[in-house]
């Protein structure tokens, strides 16, 4: 380095003097935005101040970040989600290296919680006298974990669901009598503050009115019954009464207050006449409803429809179900006139074991159901069919032996496989069987019944001789005779 003063200068060849160039001392003056809000997504903190060179750090909490240089007085840094989890501050300093350089004084940032905004809550009304707690939902935005809901200036216990939706319990004291209450939600310092109200209506009950009710009429006699009350004005608190007397209800449409659902007891359902339905809301005014008649009637003449199963084998118990209308608790179900037990499962469906003891012979069976009187009657008749259950390919009556003959395939396994047999059709009683081979098919009998013929495929076997019934010991031959049946 040379050195000139005027006309003097230092030798060139003079001793080599280093000079030491120094990173500047940083220092922060302020930074931008000036706050942050919790819960706040990948901020930019743009940090305005002197001495910062491309290599200077700025740290939060002490914890160095990517930093971002722009100018001598301007760097940048991103915040993450744990630097603005909580309320609080962070203490953000910059740091340039040696030589020189050093760390800024700590300038803090403050991380607020946010305001709260216009909420909306659901349902906005309730009804006067409510006997139960409702829980209410508040909708917005900036909710946090320790936000606060208030009701005309006191705080309820809160439930945070997410940043948009809280939710809390108007209790019956909230509900007594009508009028207006003020909600508000709360978010603490540093910070946070408190939202316009919006209002939850308590609502002065209307007075009930009863359309119509469900059925109209009840059979005395009938065990406890349901019926249906529709009209307005029906609360969660509202009553069904039987003759002023109060029935057990649910709310059948909660949302538009139509309906009521209330169980009659049998006691009640006793003896012929009428009876008085009636809904009281006991915070409406006036709170009693008008009334609608129901009549209690003899009961009606049974009609059956139809039986399930509608056919079985002989001499085998059947479960069946019978559908109709007009049943009672009283119906009682008979097969060709003899009653059985059975049991009552609505007005439109009875149940029935048939015992085999009933049918022991095939054909039809009649089924009825009775109503005892006063009123009832016994509907017409069903029937119910038994059949012989003997595997067959074909089945040939005879009128000269009246005998029903069958020809039974090999894979009826047992004592009548390929055979043909004859059933007695009155009892279902096999009377005969003659062995004819392998898988009988079809079968014919001759005009004078003293022939039946067997097909085997494309084969034809004639069992012949004398077929009257109550003979016995007859002879029987096979021949072969193509083409017949």
């Amino acid at each position: 380095m040379v050195v000139s003063n005027g006309s003097l200068s230092s030798s060139s060849s003079a001793t080599t003097i280093n000079l030491e160039v120094d990173n500047p001392a940083p220092t922060i003056t302020s930074f931008s935005p000036s706050s942050e809000v919790t819960g706040a997504a990948s901020t930019v903190i743009t940090t305005i101040g002197t001495g910062f060179t491309p290599a200077t750090v700025l740290n939060v909490n002490g914890v160095a970040r990517t930093t971002t240089f722009t100018s001598s007085t301007q760097i940048s840094v991103t915040m993450n989600a744990a630097d603005v989890a909580a309320a609080g501050s962070l203490s953000l300093t910059a740091v340039n290296p040696t030589p020189g350089g050093g760390t800024s004084p700590a300038i803090s940032l403050p991380v607020n919680n946010p305001a709260v905004g216009t909420i909306h809550l659901s349902p906005s009304t309730l009804t006067a006298g409510a006997t139960v707690p409702a829980t209410i939902t508040v909708t917005g935005n900036t909710f946090l974990p320790t936000s606060v809901v208030q009701l005309n200036g006191s705080a309820r216990v809160t439930n945070y669901v997410s940043s948009t939706t809280l939710t809390f319990i108007a209790t019956v004291a909230d509900q007594a009598t009508a009028g207006t209450l003020a909600v508000t939600v709360t978010n603490p310092a540093p910070g946070g503050g408190t939202s316009p109200s919006a209002n939850l209506s308590i609502l002065q009950s209307a007075t009930p009115v009863i359309t119509s009710v469900s059925p109209s009429s009840i059979v005395a006699g009938s065990p406890n019954w349901d019926i249906s009350v529709f009209g307005t004005g029906f609360t969660a608190n509202s009553v069904v009464q039987w003759n002023g007397t109060n029935l057990i209800a649910t709310l059948s449409y909660p949302y538009n207050g139509t309906g009521l659902i209330a169980t009659v007891p049998g006691a009640y359902l006793t003896t012929l006449g009428t009876a008085t339905v009636t809904v009281t809301t006991p915070s409406a005014t006036p709170p009693l409803s008008n009334g609608v008649t129901v009549n209690i009637t003899n009961p009606p003449i049974p009609v059956l429809t139809s039986i399930s199963p509608s056919a079985g084998p002989i001499n085998s118990a059947a479960a069946a179900t019978l559908t109709g209308t007009g049943f009672t608790a009283n119906t009682n179900v008979a097969l060709n006139g003899v009653t059985i037990p059975s049991t009552y499962v609505s007005p439109t469906q009875i149940t029935a074991t048939f015992p085999a003891s009933s049918l022991a012979i095939p054909g039809n069976v009649n089924v009825t159901v009775t109503t005892p009187a006063p009123g009832g009657g016994s509907s017409s008749p069903q029937v119910y069919t038994t059949y012989i259950l003997i595997p067959n390919n074909d089945i040939a009556y005879n009128p000269t032996d009246g005998l029903l003959y069958a020809s039974v395939p090999t894979e009826a396994v047992g004592a009548l496989e390929n055979c043909v047999v004859g059933i007695d059709p009155l009892t279902g009683t096999v009377t005969r069987q003659i062995w004819v081979g392998t898988n009988p098919n079809k079968l014919a009998i001759s005009t004078d019944g003293t022939q039946l013929f067997c097909r085997f495929g494309w084969r034809g076997s004639r069992c012949s001789g004398q077929s009257g019934a109550g003979q016995s010991g007859q002879s029987v031959f096979f021949g072969r005779r193509p083409g017949n049946l």
